[in-house]
């Protein structure tokens, strides 16, 4: 990320390859109903990761997400329901730069500045699937209890083969597993 805002669940701000691509968000996760807002006084910024805390009403998202070396973007979802009744919710993550496909991946291509290369993007979520150009999943927790899922966005580039090895890893694990891969690597 070139710049980072945490307004934005995801990965918002200016997403880059060696540079800014086009000074757009990665991908943007919104739930609903509710207006969800970061409570700052919550974050954390590790090394190789970040994590922050976001409330809606009787509904806290607990997001924790990081960057792999070999450019996969993961953000971790901990949906808890704090109130007394269940809470119905829609997660939908969209992104500038994988807006088509079919089951629970959307796809797309990117140059990069000064024609570099050209990325192949593939944006997934843990039981989600693909709508109008976004991913949807609907979840309903009961009262005192959490749910977890995750989004991944691969950005896959010819040069770097391990990228889409790591891609497909990343979307095929649980949100603990891929965050626990994660830190370990960075960590060696």
């Amino acid at each position: 990320m070139k710049q980072h805002n945490p307004a934005v669940i995801g990965f918002g701000g200016r997403v880059a390859y060696w540079e800014s691509i086009n000074d757009q968000n990665a991908y943007a996760i919104t739930l609903s109903p509710g207006s969800f807002t970061e409570q700052t006084a919550q974050r954390w910024q590790a090394p190789s990761y970040w994590r922050s805390v976001y409330a809606s009403g009787s509904v806290q998202v607990t997001v924790t997400k990081f960057i792999t070396d070999n450019n996969v973007a993961v953000t971790n979802l901990a949906i808890k329901n704090n109130g007394s009744a269940p809470a119905t919710l829609t997660l939908r993550a969209t992104s500038p730069y994988a807006s088509a496909g079919s089951g629970n991946e959307l796809t797309g291509s990117t140059g990069v500045k000064n024609g570099l290369t050209t990325l192949t993007t593939k944006l997934s979520g843990d039981g989600f699937s693909v709508s109008s150009g976004g991913l949807n999943r609907s979840v309903t927790i009961a009262a005192g209890q959490t749910l977890t899922t995750k989004v991944a966005m691969g950005f896959i580039a010819n040069e770097i083969p391990q990228s889409a090895t790591d891609y497909a890893s990343y979307r095929d694990a649980t949100p603990d597993a891929a965050f626990a891969t994660h830190v370990r690597a960075y960590n060696k």
